[in-house]
């Protein structure tokens, strides 16, 4: 058993309690699906983000959870640091199936992924982490936003560049992930 994990008892799942607004200090706890407070899910893409704003490949990423350095993968560190403020804010706790489901562990594994509509259903939230901002994709749809704030897309050319921003939002890794259409069809 991985440290930062104590078995589940049958019909529970795990949640993480942000200790400080930078989402990078945070204990685990265990509750029944049906008896849990308030809790945000995380939508995200696995792995390496596919934006590195000049960040060196040999990075290695890590929250404190239960007291103990952790190692993370960079997409999530980043939704995890960027994120961690709101959901206290919100007075919730949250859920990550990296970090909830002790990955090592692959009954504990199988087990949860099988349980994982019903935490997204039962989720008071869903957040969808596309990634960090690109400026070129900023730059872009902030022509979008322009012409939406009663500032009319004057030429051919600028509809072009609005929808090369959107279709440059859709072509983010996370709209490919298996996991998109369950999350996308739960209500």
């Amino acid at each position: 058993m991985a440290p930062h994990y104590q078995d589940l008892e049958e019909g529970s799942f795990r949640l993480l309690l942000f200790l400080d607004d930078s989402g990078l200090s945070c204990n685990l706890q265990a509750y029944k699906l049906d008896e849990a407070p308030r809790y945000i899910a995380l939508s995200y893409t696995w792995g390496r983000a596919s934006y590195q704003k000049g960040r060196s490949s040999l990075l290695t990423y890590s929250i404190t959870l239960n007291g103990e350095h952790r190692e993370v993968q960079q997409n999530l560190h980043d939704a995890l640091r960027h994120l961690g403020r709101l959901v206290r804010e919100r007075q919730c706790l949250f859920w990550v199936d990296a970090i909830c489901i002790n990955q090592e562990d692959v009954n504990e594994r199988n087990a949860q992924v099988k349980k994982m509509k019903d935490i997204y259903e039962y989720a008071d939230r869903i957040y969808a982490w596309l990634g960090m901002h690109n400026d070129e994709i900023d730059a872009v749809l902030a022509t979008v936003t322009k012409s939406h704030a009663g500032f009319p897309i004057n030429n051919a050319s600028q509809a072009w560049i609005a929808w090369d921003g959107i279709a440059e939002m859709f072509n983010q890794s996370y709209w490919h992930r298996v996991w998109i259409y369950q999350e996308a069809t739960t209500p």
